[in-house]
């Protein structure tokens, strides 16, 4: 790519039309020039080059000259580029309000569904960013104590993203986190996975030496993820999801009885 084509790409990324890009960097070469000079050198057909014209001043990118006849100048590039960026940046200032309008309104909304519905619910979580979206969730709000029936690859994943799915947070938040899950071959890369969550005491693993035939998360007893899939990643398969309490109330007992049953690591 030529220098002329990356100013030009610059150009368009910060909101020109070809066109306009065209005739400023023609006038930033150029200098002082009348329109016919500039169409010519630009190769902007006649019919266009007025309406561009018009635009770039419009933006400020470029000035007219009185005199007859008339001619026009751009500004120097560096202002071109800042002016350009101001309105980008201005843009999209304007355009995070508006998706913080929508966040805020529709938050609102689900708030006030979410107090119209009193019957527990089950809903089927397809697609990987939501279920990972809906992980994410329900461990920030958790306050007292999450626990997970899982598999080996899925808790080495969930462990090595453990920012990502706030769980020294919600170890700092003094919430309890117990996971029972399959035996790795190699304990070493266990406790090398483990890492610095062996200095925390409300962070406990156990283990069975089958993989467990069904995945759960429980949070606060509370809501419930159930993935009946053990095959893929941690979000990679569906997860039903229920606040509905006897179906909560019957997967922690499950868990309770693994727990008194697992083997400590």
């Amino acid at each position: 790519m030529t220098n002329q084509e990356r100013e030009t790409q610059t150009l368009l990324d910060l909101g020109l039309t070809k066109a306009q890009a065209t005739v400023y960097l023609t006038f930033v070469r150029s200098g002082q020039a009348r329109v016919k000079t500039i169409r010519e050198l630009s190769k902007i057909a006649r019919q266009d080059i007025y309406r561009i014209l018009a635009e770039l001043v419009e933006l400020g990118l470029v000035q007219k000259i009185i005199k007859t006849p008339n001619e026009f100048e751009a500004i120097p590039i560096m202002d071109g580029v800042s002016i350009l960026l101001q309105r980008r940046s201005k843009e999209n200032s304007e355009i995070h309000r508006k998706a913080m309008e929508i966040i805020l309104q529709h938050k609102h909304d689900n708030l006030a569904a979410k107090a119209q519905k009193e019957d527990a619910q089950y809903v089927l979580v397809s697609g990987r960013e939501v279920a990972a979206l809906k992980t994410i969730n329900a461990m920030e709000k958790a306050q007292t104590h999450v626990d997970s029936i899982i598999s080996w690859k899925k808790f080495a994943y969930l462990a090595a993203n453990a920012q990502k799915f706030r769980l020294k947070e919600a170890l700092k938040r003094g919430v309890r986190l117990r996971f029972i899950i399959q035996k790795p071959e190699d304990e070493k890369s266990l406790q090398k996975i483990l890492g610095d969550f062996n200095k925390e005491a409300n962070f406990k693993v156990k283990y069975l030496i089958d993989a467990p035939q069904v995945h759960v998360g429980l949070f606060d007893t509370k809501e419930v993820f159930i993935n009946t899939s053990i095959a893929g990643g941690l979000t990679e398969t569906p997860l039903l999801w229920s606040n509905n309490p006897g179906l909560v109330a019957l997967v922690q007992d499950y868990f309770e009885i693994a727990w008194i049953t697992a083997m400590e690591m």
